[in-house]
């Protein structure tokens, strides 16, 4: 037989059954965030109570340079490229590349022909000129001609003899002669060929006195102003095992390029230059001053613009200092006395907070 009340009462165990899945899940759910959570806040105050390991320094005792560093060049402080005062066609070029010249030596020849030609016209009308003049002179002065034969015969004897001076002029520059002692560190130009006023021939420099051009920044002006004669440099060549040698600052340019914001220098180099050619590559370090019995750190210690870690004693905390480099170089800086004793932090600094426990990996 049916009863009314069977069916109800199935919805009803169902809908209990439903409910009590709904209650363990979220239980359990609770139970997962909370254990999830109390971890969380463990592993929290692990984190916290880590130290950050760190490398320290102590700042160094000694003298402190204040040094700027460039790159640049050798070049032959006299260096003349040769040219012909005439035009013509070369017929003999008796040196090379390398060759050692001396002043007025010939060099080169151009074709003299046209040249000795014109000498020996202009030889023969100046002393043509030169007979009727001496001729037409004793005659003015015997009333035996006017004052215009006479006038006439000096005029073309006064023009005849520039032109013979011009012509035999002319005919000795076709030797080419090196006009300074020094090797030969270019050759333009073969036997053979046309040549002009513009035309190069050979380029000569005396190694013997080798300079450097450096371009240096227009802040360091004033201390170049002041001290170029007491300035140190030292130059490093690459090309010669890093040989080192001094130099000396010769000629400061007395203005600023604009295009660059720099000043030029010339500097000389006193010593021993055997070895050096024109065009070497240098490294070139200017001491512009010094200062001994200093206390000093490296500039990697410095974790931002101005400031300096350190490990306060007796308590491994880090501390931070705000400072501003006063005396520097390159590489280090100047700090009081009073920071002797600091052991600043060298590595780390970058992951430190003011206050945090630290543990020194270098004590």
């Amino acid at each position: 037989m049916y009863h009314p009340d069977s069916g109800s009462m199935t919805e009803k165990k169902k809908r209990f059954k439903r409910g009590a899945k709904y209650i363990i899940l979220a239980a359990a759910a609770g139970l997962f965030f909370y254990v999830w959570l109390q971890r969380g806040r463990e592993q929290g105050e692990i984190v916290r109570e880590t130290a950050a390991p760190v490398i320290v320094t102590r700042p160094e005792y000694g003298s402190l340079k204040k040094v700027f560093r460039i790159t640049g060049f050798t070049e032959a402080e006299t260096m003349v490229t040769v040219l012909p005062k005439i035009s013509g066609t070369l017929i003999t070029v008796n040196v090379g590349v390398g060759d050692t010249v001396q002043k007025g030596q010939v060099i080169a020849e151009v074709d003299s022909e046209s040249f000795l030609l014109n000498v020996r016209q202009a030889e023969a009308a100046y002393l043509a000129a030169k007979s009727t003049y001496e001729r037409m002179e004793r005659l003015y002065n015997q009333r035996a001609t006017s004052k215009q034969n006479y006038d006439q015969a000096k005029s073309q004897f006064e023009i005849s003899q520039p032109r013979y001076e011009l012509a035999k002029l002319q005919y000795s520059y076709t030797r080419i002669t090196s006009p300074l002692d020094g090797v030969v560190l270019e050759k333009h130009r073969e036997a053979g060929s046309l040549v002009a006023q513009d035309i190069p021939i050979v380029t000569i420099g005396d190694l013997d006195n080798l300079i450097i051009r450096a371009k240096i920044p227009e802040k360091y002006y004033p201390v170049f102003l002041e001290k170029q004669e007491t300035i140190n440099i030292e130059i490093e060549l690459p090309a010669l095992g890093h040989r080192t040698m001094e130099a000396r600052v010769k000629t400061l340019y007395p203005s600023i390029i604009p295009e660059t914001r720099s000043f030029e220098i010339v500097c000389t180099i006193p010593g021993d230059v055997t070895g050096l050619r024109p065009g070497m590559f240098v490294n070139i370090t200017f001491a512009l001053d010094e200062k001994e019995d200093i206390y000093y750190l490296p500039f990697s210690v410095i974790a931002s613009r101005d400031k300096l870690w350190f490990v306060e004693k007796g308590s491994d905390t880090a501390r931070v200092i705000e400072f501003e480099p006063a005396f520097f170089n390159n590489d280090y800086f100047q700090v009081p006395e009073t920071y002797k004793g600091y052991d600043f932090i060298i590595e780390g600094q970058h992951f430190v907070r003011e206050g945090q426990k630290v543990r020194v990996l270098n004590p």
